[in-house]
């Protein structure tokens, strides 16, 4: 795919500029969730629709979309989340007990190998969600779509960050491995509602 940058005033960058400023992100019960509203209701239309045992999430930030899911997984019956960051001292996080919370570097064989033993024998899905940087994308999407099982949702966030014209972003990391797999193959569901991170 080619990445379009959307002018500087069209509605996406302006939703965008909006969400990201002041305060405006939802919450999830009490927890900041840094995602669009449209995209809270395709994660559940794909829980719903996949039902994966795990959710393997990476970037647990305040926690509300580790909780999000963990709710939607309540409703559905089935499934559970591990919410990977550096660390999880800065604020405090949800407790649930779908949320298994994993402290590491996403790509060190530490993490992985924690996560491998976790998800053995298991359906998965992945969403990267953490560090945005091109090249940190780059090594999540080789070593999580190693993770993420035949059926399920290998999801990278933020390639919205290419259309509002911020460099070193996932998009250009999703382009670059969308040519490299042979075993990915890439879907639209954010089409759905237009507006989507």
């Amino acid at each position: 795919p080619t990445v379009n940058v959307e002018p500087a005033s069209s509605p996406t960058r302006a939703f965008y500029n909006h969400m990201f400023s002041g305060g405006k992100m939802p919450t999830w019960m009490g927890y900041t969730v840094i995602k669009y509203p449209t995209d809270l209701i395709l994660y559940q239309q794909k829980l719903f629709e996949k039902k994966p045992d795990v959710l393997v999430e990476i970037g647990t930030h305040k926690g509300g979309s580790a909780l999000f899911f963990a709710h939607m997984m309540d409703l559905i019956g089935h499934g559970e989340v591990i919410s990977i960051d550096r660390s999880h001292d800065k604020y405090p996080l949800p407790e649930h007990n779908r949320i298994t919370y994993l402290s590491g570097r996403s790509t060190a064989v530490e993490t992985l190998e924690s996560v491998r033993a976790m998800t053995a024998g298991k359906t998965v899905m992945v969403v990267l969600d953490g560090d945005h940087r091109r090249n940190q994308v780059k090594r999540e999407l080789v070593k999580y779509s190693e993770i993420v099982t035949p059926g399920q949702y290998l999801v990278a966030e933020d390639g919205i960050m290419a259309q509002v014209g911020m460099g070193d972003n996932p998009a250009e990391a999703i382009e670059w491995f969308l040519k490299k797999t042979k075993t990915v193959v890439q879907e639209f569901p954010e089409r759905q509602f237009m507006l989507s991170c």
